[in-house]
């Protein structure tokens, strides 16, 4: 499938050149820290695969902090996995955070779903990877139109680090797995 990101800093000058931002969102369940005091496990690299032939892999960068993205590629009746690239600039993907929440999805076809975000429901697993470590935490969303929060096993809001996060939404059935040292595997379910 294809990716999409957002710059909501773009959004929110836009919005307010435009006059049209009426209200500033509370970011409650949002806080961040540069510090990282607190973790799970190491996490260098984190493996999702979707099917057979859908890869994205992240991999941690010590020198940028980042995690950058490779995804499968099929050359020749193989398939590899490669670095992912901004089809704009070229630029490599990287991302400072990369968030997995764990949520129902609803099949309305075998080729069309809906995200169920449990509007209330504080006990949607999460995954925080930053800084070359792995956080188990929950999330949830007041409602359709509400921000996620994201939240630690205290209960405490869940620290993202400054700088850009991609979220990855999976079936609550979903695995995560630490196949070794600080490689990790999410084999993507539904059922």
């Amino acid at each position: 499938g294809e990716n999409t990101f957002v710059d909501t800093a773009a959004l929110r000058t836009h919005a307010s050149e435009a006059k049209e931002l009426i209200e500033t969102i509370d970011l409650l369940g949002f806080t961040f820290d540069p510090r990282l005091s607190d973790w799970d496990a190491d996490a260098d690299t984190l493996s999702v695969q979707y099917a057979d032939f859908s890869v994205m892999e992240w991999r941690f960068d010590s020198e940028t902090d980042q995690y950058v993205l490779y995804q499968d590629f099929a050359d020749q009746g193989s398939i590899t996995i490669v670095q992912s690239s901004n089809r704009a600039d070229g630029s490599r993907i990287a991302f400072e955070n990369v968030l997995v929440l764990f949520a129902n999805y609803i099949e309305y076809n075998p080729t069309m779903y809906d995200v169920d975000f449990r509007e209330g429901d504080p006990n949607q697993r999460a995954l925080l990877l930053r800084d070359g470590k792995l956080i188990h935490g929950t999330w949830s969303a007041a409602d359709p139109f509400s921000p996620i929060n994201l939240f630690g096993k205290t209960g405490a809001p869940l620290p993202l680090k400054p700088g850009r996060t991609w979220i990855i939404f999976v079936g609550t059935t979903s695995k995560a797995t630490q196949i070794s040292g600080s490689d990790w595997e999410l084999v993507f379910s539904l059922q």
